[in-house]
């Protein structure tokens, strides 16, 4: 017999071969595509309450106290949801169709049929259309004309090359999308003045083809994929900005695509683009920012020949003038505040702990970071005020992914430890009592 523990309680029900081999967790299915209500007061999310023999459904949980609520689903799993501006809808993407949901009734909507490829829903500050990626290139959907379709905007996509559509390396020859080893970067996002969509454009026809044996089908079969060896050139990975208007792709001009890799890019409320790239070897990193009408501009640039891997990370503060670059300048890694046009980054966090991925910008001016404080194995959601002291906002063991509140007064956490499924706690960004949303595991976890 085995015994599965959960915090100091042991559940004793025996861990048989049927468990192991069943096609859904033991541990359950946690809660995906965590979003706040831009208002602040809900929290939406994908989850299957049952644990996983259901389809993720769409949820929501007030800030206020109160239970969680199911708005909307049905035998597809919601995939991705996306909010309006006045918090009254939400948008979400399930089985072959984009609809919309009215947050007070949970009245469902089909907006467009978008097939069930498609992906990184993205909807336009100006709330008119809705952005999609399918079959390897970005799509616009507009929200005023329910049952339109959808209008590609690019022409890149072409397909893999992969006779068994399996494993890392079965992706498409050419595709606005993520690299084949993915960093946090999006494969999309709209500028603030919804007229122009940044994308990041991956370009594979260039790196050799290996056949690689398949042995799970009725005979073995060469399965020939494109695999880079080590000394060859990687895959082309460029920063291009299509016009919402015509379709119109502009790559920008940056050096050496099958060499560096995109670690983000991101827009500034004030509409100016970062670039944040690295080298693939990690020896060298560079920050640009530019307008869509001129040339990006470097901003920061820093080079140490005895990087292997980073944790490197980059967003912009609430009011676009200044960057906030993860960076290992010092013995930890850190984040730094880059106030533009200067170029000197000024540290914001302490030297004692390392912070992992990028930081995360208030309201008032402060920031947030993730950090492997105050116990090393574990990581911590930690806030800083503007002028303020580092606190500590998570107190739950284990490991915390975050999602602040547009306000900057809560936090959504999807936390677990070594003993504990992952389960979605909400948090004031003061600190006291995390509450819980979501319990961990699923049915089989909770039974004695």
């Amino acid at each position: 017999m085995v015994a599965i523990f959960y915090g100091r309680a042991a559940f004793s029900q025996p861990l048989t071969l049927d468990d192991v081999a069943r096609p859904t967790a033991l541990t359950g299915s946690p809660p995906s595509a965590v979003t706040w209500s831009p208002d602040s007061r809900l929290l939406a999310f994908a989850w299957d309450s049952t644990g996983g023999s259901g389809a993720r459904a769409l949820w929501i949980a007030p800030v206020a106290e109160g239970p969680r609520r199911l708005l909307a689903g049905g035998r597809d799993a919601v995939r991705e949801i996306a909010w309006t501006a006045d918090s009254r809808t939400l948008l979400m993407l399930m089985g072959e169709s984009l609809y919309r949901v009215q947050v007070a009734s949970g009245t469902v909507e089909p907006v467009a049929t978008v097939g069930r490829d498609a992906q990184e829903l993205a909807l336009s500050p100006t709330g008119d259309q809705a952005a999609f990626l399918r079959d390897g290139d970005l799509w616009v959907v507009p929200m005023a004309s329910p049952g339109a379709a959808p209008r590609r905007l690019t022409a890149v996509g072409v397909p893999s090359i992969a006779s068994v559509p399996l494993g890392t390396y079965a992706r498409r020859d050419r595709e606005i999308g993520p690299a084949t080893w993915a960093t946090t970067a999006p494969s999309l996002a709209w500028a603030p003045n919804g007229q122009v969509i940044a994308v990041h454009l991956v370009d594979r026809r260039a790196v050799r083809t290996v056949p690689f044996p398949f042995y799970l089908g009725p005979e073995t079969q060469v399965n020939t994929l494109r695999r880079s060896y080590p000394g060859d050139a990687n895959e082309s990975r460029q920063v291009a900005l299509v016009r919402v208007a015509d379709g119109d792709l502009t790559v920008l001009p940056f050096e050496s695509p099958t060499a560096v890799q995109i670690l983000n890019l991101a827009w500034s409320s004030r509409g100016e683009l970062l670039v944040d790239r690295e080298a693939d070897d990690a020896t060298e990193r560079w920050v640009h920012v530019l307008r869509p009408s001129e040339a990006p501009r470097l901003v920061y640039h820093d080079r140490r020949d005895s990087r292997i891997y980073t944790e490197h990370g980059s967003a912009w503060s609430r009011d676009g003038r200044t960057l906030l670059l993860t960076t290992d300048r010092d013995d930890r890694y850190r984040v730094a505040a880059l106030s533009l046009p200067d170029t000197t980054p000024l540290p914001l966090t302490p030297a004692s702990s390392d912070v992992q991925g990028e930081a995360m910008a208030l309201p008032d001016g402060g920031v947030a970071w993730m950090a492997s404080s105050p116990v090393v194995a574990e990581r911590h959601l930690w806030a800083r005020s503007r002028g303020g002291q580092p606190m500590q906002v998570t107190r739950r063991a284990g490991t915390h992914q975050v999602w602040i509140s547009p306000d900057g007064r809560m936090a959504a956490s999807l936390v677990s430890d070594d003993v504990t499924p992952p389960h979605l706690v909400m948090v004031a960004m003061r600190g006291g009592s995390e509450r819980v949303i979501t319990p961990p595991g699923g049915p089989a976890w909770h039974a004695t």
